[in-house]
């Protein structure tokens, strides 16, 4: 079988982005790839409509002046910087991008060190889940920030608790009490 023509504009791409990249992140820079994009897939996103945009003002150029020839970059060239930067989004998006820091969402924006799971989702039996803490559940769940809604039974004793429904919020700073049977870090 044949490889697609695709699959070698693709190549193109790549061959593309990463001349561009020895350029605009040269390693004699401080300038990082991620450093273009202030606010991560947002900035990304908004380029990508500026590339259309610019592509179609030629297009309708050429379209209303058969003897119009663009200036700058090509409809090709334009086409393959739309495919490098729908790759740089996926890229960021994933947390990927040089110089992209962890404590930062897709939007750039400092991530919050606070977590919420929805039980009710999990794989898991949370009719009797027992929750167990070191030194008094209750008091871990006020000074941690943990709040517990939809929850039927004692909080804080030796009662199961049915947890069906729960949301789970908490300082992920701090450590959790043991949920038994539960992994919060799936």
């Amino acid at each position: 079988m044949t490889e697609r023509h695709s699959v070698q504009v693709l190549r193109e791409c790549i061959d593309l982005q990463n001349k561009k990249a020895n350029d605009y992140q040269n390693p004699n820079s401080t300038i990082k790839q991620a450093d273009y994009y202030p606010s991560g897939c947002l900035t990304i996103l908004e380029i990508i409509h500026a590339k259309v945009l610019r592509m179609r003002s030629v297009m309708e150029a050429m379209q209303h002046d058969p003897s119009y020839k663009p200036n700058f970059e090509s409809l090709e060239d334009s086409a393959k910087d739309l495919i490098n930067y729908a790759s740089f989004y996926v890229a960021y998006s994933r947390g990927k991008v040089d110089g992209q820091e962890a404590d930062r969402d897709f939007l750039n924006r400092k991530n919050d060190t606070s977590k919420s799971y929805n039980l009710s989702d999990a794989n898991f039996d949370l009719a009797n889940l027992t929750i167990v803490g070191a030194g008094g559940t209750s008091r871990w769940y006020e000074e941690n920030n943990m709040m517990l809604s939809g929850v039927t039974g004692a909080v804080g004793s030796s009662n199961d608790i049915d947890l069906r429904g729960l949301d789970v919020s908490y300082n992920h700073t701090a450590e959790p009490p043991n949920f038994i049977g539960m992994d919060f870090n799936r």
